[in-house]
């Protein structure tokens, strides 16, 4: 859907999970988009968007009309970016920016910001978790495009793996934990378990989970390319329970968009805005926490992006009207 010929931008600073934010809102408004990365400045790299305005000099490359009809930025450099844009009124495009933005969100048309952020304003879309491409038609072709992934046995477990995060408490020793619980479920089950690092997983842990990979009888381990391509898309669709730890915001809102279910493993808290997430994800039926028995639960998907896209898309009509 990246395309030179379109009615859209997509500004981030380049990162995986911002470009994959933006480009699920664009695909669920069916636009054509054209992906920019930028990087800021100085001073804007420092002070920029919360104590100094965005400005066309502030960003590389530098942005020139003519402009499209929206422009979606995701993250701090596309809360920059879409800031030195012109208004609408100006003959400027729709500015919508997701994630906090770290400013007031008056300055941007609309601001899409995770609930447990807290934001508020006449402009802002507040959703649980972020904003993703998995839907059922998205599961069920991911599943059509890799049937061979259906002879594996069954239970298949996947497992998530981030990285470390402030006031998470998951490190070395809950790894170690999560571990054995994992090799007690493959004892008993005799299923297929499948293993997806980040590049956030620390070389320390990637080590331990190396390690252990012999205790864990039918097991797959994906670290980077150099496995292969990436079986994310296929593992996520096929698996018949996820376990994610619990530092990823993005992977976690994936993970219960699936309707399978899914389990973390925080014996030590999670606090924070992020702590936020994991209670209503909880509260909700979504998310368990891991434990050595399981029994499988039904529970309603987390679908926020086709819900934030038509508030999005009533807003492109008022402005065409307008």
């Amino acid at each position: 859907m990246i395309a030179l010929d379109c009615d859209c931008w997509i500004i981030t600073d380049g990162a995986a999970g911002n470009r994959r934010q933006a480009l699920a809102l664009a695909e669920a408004l069916d636009r054509r988009a054209r992906l920019i990365d930028v990087s800021l400045r100085p001073p804007w790299k420092w002070l920029s968007p919360h104590w100094l305005a965005g400005a066309p000099s502030a960003l590389r490359p530098k942005l020139s009309p003519p402009w499209p009809a929206l422009v979606i930025g995701c993250g701090r450099a596309g809360a920059v970016a879409l800031d030195a844009l012109p208004k609408q009124s100006l003959g400027g495009p729709l500015r919508i920016q997701i994630l906090n933005p770290r400013c007031p969100p008056q300055r941007f048309d609309r601001v899409i910001a995770p609930a447990h952020d807290a934001l508020e304003g006449d402009n802002v879309h507040s959703l649980i978790g972020s904003l993703h491409s998995i839907t059922p038609a998205w599961l069920a072709a991911a599943r059509e495009q890799s049937p061979q992934w259906a002879q594996s046995p069954g239970p298949r477990t996947l497992l998530l793996i981030g990285g470390r995060r402030r006031q998470v408490g998951f490190g070395a020793a809950a790894l170690r934990e999560l571990m054995a619980i994992l090799e007690h479920w493959q004892g008993r089950d005799e299923g297929s378990l499948w293993i997806s690092l980040s590049r956030r997983t620390p070389v320390a842990w990637r080590t331990a989970i190396e390690r252990h990979l012999p205790k864990l009888g039918q097991v797959q381990l994906w670290r980077d390319t150099g496995d292969g391509e990436n079986p994310y898309r296929s593992w996520i669709a096929w698996a018949d329970r996820i376990v994610v730890t619990p530092d990823s915001v993005n992977m976690l809102s994936e993970a219960c968009a699936t309707s399978k279910p899914v389990l973390t493993h925080a014996p030590r808290g999670v606090g924070g805005r992020l702590g936020e997430l994991h209670r209503s994800l909880r509260d909700s039926g979504r998310l368990r926490p891991l434990r050595l028995d399981y029994q499988p639960w039904n529970y309603a998907p987390l679908q926020e992006c086709a819900r934030i896209a038509d508030e999005i898309a009533a807003t492109l009509i008022e402005a065409r009207l307008r």
